[in-house]
């Protein structure tokens, strides 16, 4: 139970990492493209996010291979 509860901590804090980078470059190349002013930036949603099972399932098997 504790070890559950530990590595699924330890997924939390990569995945709100790796979110935060994948998010702003989506959202960088997304304002590149569009040409839209700055002001819009925070209005950008991503057109396909993979889901929640599939990035820890990909997050587990990356800790297992590292």
């Amino acid at each position: 139970m504790v070890m559950a509860t530990s590595l699924r901590l330890q997924t939390n804090e990569i995945f709100s990492i790796d979110a935060n980078a994948f998010s702003g470059l989506n959202k960088l190349q997304l304002l590149q493209l569009s040409g839209n002013p700055i002001s819009n930036f925070q209005e950008f949603k991503l057109p396909a996010v993979p889901s929640m099972d599939f990035l820890y399932a990909l997050i587990f098997t990356y800790n297992l291979i590292r």
